[in-house]
């Protein structure tokens, strides 16, 4: 029971953490469930956290599309997010994906894996922000 209890303390702490964040940051769980994403992210997600709730990984993942900022496709592994949740690792990426309007813009995004202990993994914070064309 504490372990299960240490995984909620380290996303609900990742949660705090985000709403007090002035960059679009969202979280994953373990099983790529989109548990919360915070005010910064709303454009992103189509509205507050609190109106669309937890999202499985089919509803939220494929309304982004990600691509290389040229148009070309990731190979599935170069994807900061998958690095996240499969290698355990941290991933940064330039990506081009789809916007809460429906324009394709390149973003940032920033993939880090959480941890309740050093061998539990709990799930992936994703923080990103969009890049000007004439920076790399």
């Amino acid at each position: 029971m504490e372990r299960t209890a240490n995984k909620g303390l380290a996303l609900i702490l990742a949660r705090e953490f985000s709403s007090n964040v002035a960059v679009p940051i969202f979280l994953v769980d373990a099983a790529n469930t989109l548990v919360f994403y915070n005010e910064a992210a709303e454009e992103a997600f189509g509205g507050p956290f609190g109106e669309t709730g937890e999202l499985g990984h089919g509803q939220w993942a494929p309304r982004f599309n990600p691509t290389r900022p040229d148009g070309t496709p990731y190979e599935r592994s170069e994807l900061p997010m998958v690095v996240a949740l499969e290698e355990r690792r941290p991933a940064h990426a330039l990506q081009q994906v789809t916007a809460g309007d429906g324009s394709r813009i390149v973003i940032a995004l920033t993939a880090l894996p959480l941890f309740s202990s050093p061998d539990d993994f709990v799930g992936v914070m994703a923080t990103f922000w969009p890049v000007d064309d004439d920076q790399d």
